[in-house]
């Protein structure tokens, strides 16, 4: 399954990495949540994704196992993955 810039709604509550500010901090994101992947997953099988326009870090077999596929409403899936890729890039994540 390629998760890259597809949209996913969580059909089980997820532990990830949420970005707030300078630091990470470890979340349980609820069931029902939608995640936009921003990237394939880095050797560690983690993936980078948005969720309620913040960047987060989870596990690809985490979101693999406990989403569907979906596309968010009114979401340019492909659009903001280009943007939070660029950040990431230029070390703004």
């Amino acid at each position: 399954m390629s998760v890259f810039g597809l949209g996913h709604r969580l059909t089980e509550s997820v532990m990830a990495f949420v970005c707030r500010g300078a630091g990470e901090k470890l979340e349980c994101i609820d069931a029902g949540s939608i995640l936009v992947s921003t990237s394939g997953p880095d050797s560690a099988g983690m993936i980078e994704a948005t969720w309620e326009g913040l960047p987060v870090r989870i596990f690809r077999r985490d979101l693999e196992e406990r989403s569907v596929e979906t596309t968010p409403i009114g979401e340019d899936v492909h659009t903001r993955a280009a943007a939070v890729g660029e950040a990431s890039s230029a070390g703004r994540l």
